[in-house]
């Protein structure tokens, strides 16, 4: 399942989270790329940390977003810019936002022209 797409290409394969940085991504910084992602030219590589090792690390981090207003605001931001990634409409949902609702509201309108 893939979590973002971009700048940092994040996804699991069951036991592992991946995480690849884009090269173009000013936010995240790479090492060497190393020879078996030459067919991946966007990106540099990644690493891939254990599941539990990173839900670990995503908890601990959530906790201390959740306690400051400014970064969670930061937060929602991101997650709203990416929006369509596995998580961001659950994340937007539990703070009551409607991520899908312009996108009805866009269908609604088209339907209305149409059935004009």
């Amino acid at each position: 399942m893939s979590y973002m797409r971009a700048p940092l290409y994040a996804w699991s394969s069951g036991p592992t989270i991946h995480l690849w940085p884009r090269k173009d991504a000013e936010s995240c910084e790479s090492s060497p790329r190393p020879e078996d992602l030459i067919g991946y030219p966007d990106f540099d590589g990644g690493i891939a940390i254990a599941t539990p090792l990173f839900d670990a690390l995503v908890l601990l981090r959530m906790a201390q977003i959740v306690r400051d207003k400014k970064l969670l605001r930061r937060a929602v931001r991101e997650a709203a810019k990416h929006r369509g990634n596995a998580g961001t409409y659950d994340l937007l949902e539990l703070l009551g936002k409607d991520p899908e609702g312009e996108f009805r509201k866009l269908l609604a309108e088209a339907k209305r022209k149409r059935d004009a």
